[in-house]
């Protein structure tokens, strides 16, 4: 064994020396000026594939695999699941969809194509070509109407860009709440992933939460109440190394033996100073409501930071105690109450001196004032072009547009089959305001409905949300679709320096 040992280490070395040697005698071209001097030579990178990965279909805590066997008078799961995932390919070349590894494909043809598939275990892949004068862009959206059994709820998210870092602020893992956390490696090399985690008393110094592996074309969920035990407010911060995962929290929520709700936190916008945050449906509430409507701030930074909350209706800014000034300290999470707001769908723009990430929560209430039903929105920047799923037929919905400064959006409603040439309807939006769109509305008669696509006529601080709603002899069940982070507008360019 000692002399196999030691005929590897001799061989390697010989080829290493052979390595250096070969890189040493390559003919290198002596770069422009600019990088001899030193300067940054300015490369145009062309747009590669866009490429979108779209939530799976929800999971009882603990039944990853579907395996679990129960007394059929006491089964959890749900008997009556409507879930559809819809799907955009826009681009010069088309695309095409496809189950996470190795499923079948189906081709989209270009310029524009709009496709339907249900909701599966396995999470659908929609990819788009994109041509060295045109990006594609590839997007979609997951509902999940789970009727009965501990998931009901009206559940919902846009497909998710992959990323090398993710930020999703949202979820508990107080007694009754489960935060299952989902990565999904599209890729074809393992992906080694980090969790920061942050609650109300600070960073959450724990284990378990570092060298995560996700193997290729794979998918892999995280149990974060298997990590660390009654955290109510939870932010987390998703660090991937060797490739790029989509990545969502699957929040559930009970109250006692009766279900309280499902929702989907999704990936919003890193840390800033400012963040807005669209499509807030408030219900009505008093100012001593146990579970009311919140807006949730994260300060992940090493410093203390002031925070101040604004709201915009569809009527202007509207003004709330308690949201005007609050200290957040390095590595807290704060959840402030909207209680006592009337009730409507409202932006909430959070204003911090330091660097902080936010969300929003929506809730609706029992008689005792517990929620039966919520729904997350992420502080999600719009880009300037984009699209956003539209639910199922027998589900309502409402756009909000909601921009800090004047600017002009303009909206088409696209139908399955569509060609990009659907009803359309221009917005003036005045700096601090909030505008409410019924798309069916804007469609008139006709197909049911599929997509909307939406363009600002300047970049800017901008954000936009589809509300959905549906009622049962339960009560309301609601879910919020922002526009994914990372939505690709244009190609890169890199900054090329001559190695000395």
């Amino acid at each position: 064994m000692r002399l196999v040992r030691a005929v590897v280490a001799a061989l390697s070395a010989v080829l290493l020396l052979g390595l250096v040697a070969g890189v040493l005698a390559m003919d290198w071209r002596e770069p422009p000026d600019a990088m001899a001097q030193g300067k940054p030579t300015i490369v145009e990178v062309p747009p590669g594939q866009a490429v979108a990965v779209c939530p799976a279909e929800l999971k009882l805590v603990g039944d990853e695999s579907g395996q679990i066997s129960y007394d059929p008078s006491f089964d959890p799961r749900p008997t009556a699941v409507e879930a559809i995932t819809r799907m955009v390919v826009a681009g010069p070349l088309g695309g095409e969809m496809t189950t996470l590894g190795q499923g079948a494909v189906v081709p989209v043809s270009p310029p524009l194509g709009l496709l339907s598939q249900e909701v599966t275990a396995k999470p659908w892949l929609v990819q788009g070509r994109s041509s060295a004068n045109e990006v594609a862009m590839a997007t979609g959206g997951v509902i999940i109407h789970a009727m009965d059994g501990d998931l009901r709820s009206l559940a919902g998210g846009s497909c998710v860009v992959p990323a090398a870092e993710a930020w999703l602020v949202g979820g508990s893992t107080e007694v009754g709440s489960s935060a299952r956390l989902v990565l999904t490696n599209p890729g074809l090399t393992q992906v080694t992933v980090d969790l920061t985690l942050w609650d109300g008393a600070g960073l959450i110094d724990t284990v378990g939460t570092s060298g995560l592996v996700v193997p290729p074309e794979s998918q892999r969920a995280v149990l974060l109440e298997g990590i660390v035990a009654e955290a109510s407010r939870l932010a987390v911060r998703v660090l991937a190394t060797g490739g790029d995962l989509a990545v969502y929290l699957q929040h559930a929520r009970m109250h006692a033996l009766t279900p309280a709700g499902v929702d989907l936190v999704m990936p919003g916008s890193p840390p800033a100073e400012s963040q807005v945050i669209a499509g807030l449906s408030v219900a009505a509430s008093r100012y001593d409501d146990p579970d009311t409507a919140l807006v949730r701030v994260a300060n992940p930074g090493e410093l203390d930071a002031m925070v101040s909350v604004q709201l915009w209706g569809a009527n202007g800014v509207v003004s709330l105690p308690g949201l005007d000034q609050a200290n957040l300290p390095a590595g807290a999470v704060v959840d402030l109450s909207l209680a006592g707001l009337e009730a409507g769908t409202y932006a909430a723009v959070v204003q911090a001196s330091k660097p902080v990430v936010a969300a929003g929560l929506a809730v609706r209430q029992a008689a005792a004032g517990e929620a039966r039903e919520f729904a997350w929105s992420a502080a999600a920047a719009a880009p300037v072009h984009g699209f956003l799923a539209l639910p199922l037929p027998e589900v309502e919905s409402t756009l909000s547009v909601a921009a800090a400064s004047d600017t002009t959006v303009s909206l088409r409603v696209l139908a399955p089959g569509g060609d990009g040439e659907g009803p359309a309807k221009t917005i003036e939006l005045k700096a601090g305001t909030m505008s409410l769109v019924d798309p069916v509305a804007v469609l008139g008669a006709g197909p049911e409905t599929a997509f909307i696509e939406y363009t600002f006529a300047e970049p800017g601080q901008a954000a936009i949300a589809m509300n959905l709603s549906t009622t049962d002899p339960a009560g309301q069940l609601i879910t919020t679709l922002v526009p994914p982070i990372g939505m690709r507008e244009q190609g890169s360019v890199v900054s090329v320096y001559r190695l000395r």
